[in-house]
């Protein structure tokens, strides 16, 4: 049977003189020890993993459609309902769960953050409740999602890690507010000062007060 399919390919495709063809085929290689099992079994056992692996590549490419037209469906009856009401009448109607629904849109809503399908699927459920919350900012989610085989750590290790982040964050955010409030401080130590200069001005001015004037006005020039 193979060989007939092969001479029906070169009944359609033309080779070109000099030229061989070849056709590759990536044979599936097993990584379970299948040492004491007969080679009749083992062969039996080989095609099964073959054929759940495709099959559950195929079920992950199929849900992640499902996925984006729940999130894209979820977008368009927002703009009717801000209760989300006639979203989850509709998904029922067809026999969804909530809870599945959800998971599948947080999925999907991660995708468009970080557009790497197959990485976005191997993130295990827990992970994706963990980056999926709306707490945590679309840059934290892509710093974490970045970060090389974050879909292979466990569930613990990636909320401690995200975290750490918030809190690494929060430190920062603590910092800069402070920094900004004292900033604000002497801005209106100086207003205050350059109001007791200009009352100054109004009065009689000696060689001393002159020579400071204009060094205040130098160093002000200078900003």
């Amino acid at each position: 049977m193979a060989k007939k399919s092969f001479d029906s390919l070169n009944s359609i495709f033309q080779e070109e003189k000099g030229k061989l063809s070849s056709i590759v085929v990536k044979k599936y290689h097993s990584d379970y020890d299948y040492q004491n099992i007969n080679e009749t079994d083992k062969e039996k056992l080989v095609n099964f993993e073959e054929e759940i692996i495709i099959n559950r590549e195929e079920i992950n490419k199929n849900y992640f459609k499902i996925a984006k037209d729940l999130y894209e469906a979820n977008l368009i009856l927002a703009s009717y309902d801000k209760t989300n009401g006639k979203f989850i009448k509709w998904f029922e109607s067809l026999g969804l769960k909530k809870t599945f629904v959800y998971n599948s849109i947080k999925r999907y809503s991660l995708f468009t953050i970080y557009q790497d399908e197959e990485k976005i699927n191997k993130l295990s459920q827990k992970a994706v409740e963990i980056l999926g919350t709306k707490k945590i900012s679309d840059e934290i989610k892509l710093q974490v999602l970045n970060e090389k085989n974050i879909e292979t750590i466990s569930d613990r290790k990636l909320k401690d890690y995200v975290l750490n982040i918030i809190s690494e964050q929060t430190e920062m955010i603590k910092k800069k507010e402070i920094k900004n409030k004292d900033r604000d401080i002497k801005i209106q130590e100086i207003r205050q000062l350059l109001d007791e200069v200009e009352n100054k001005l109004k009065e009689k001015v000696d060689l001393e007060q002159y020579r400071k004037l204009e060094k205040i006005e130098k160093i002000l020039r200078g900003i």
